[in-house]
């Protein structure tokens, strides 16, 4: 994180080239960190922890995502930009 922080200072005066992603960037940041805490608590809370479940059972979830195959993330691939909103 130190190392990206470093390269956003150093492009954002530049901006042609390098520098030009940054702001878009920037903006997609500040939209989506302040909601990752509490999107991570509740995958926690749904998923659970190892050795611990959650309010999903984790047989549930493995007959879903059917392991970890080549299939399996075929099928994630074509189904998590789905799941996302448009820009």
């Amino acid at each position: 994180m130190a190392g990206t922080i470093r390269l956003a200072i150093i492009t954002r005066p530049n901006k042609d080239g390098p520098g030009e992603w940054f702001a878009p960037t920037w903006g997609f940041a500040r939209q989506t960190l302040p909601w990752f805490p509490a999107e991570v608590r509740a995958a926690g809370l749904l998923l659970g922890r190892p050795g611990h479940e959650g309010l999903i059972p984790n047989a549930r979830v493995a007959r879903f995502v059917r392991g970890n195959s080549l299939a399996a993330n075929f099928t994630a691939a074509l189904l998590g930009p789905s799941c996302t909103s448009p820009p």
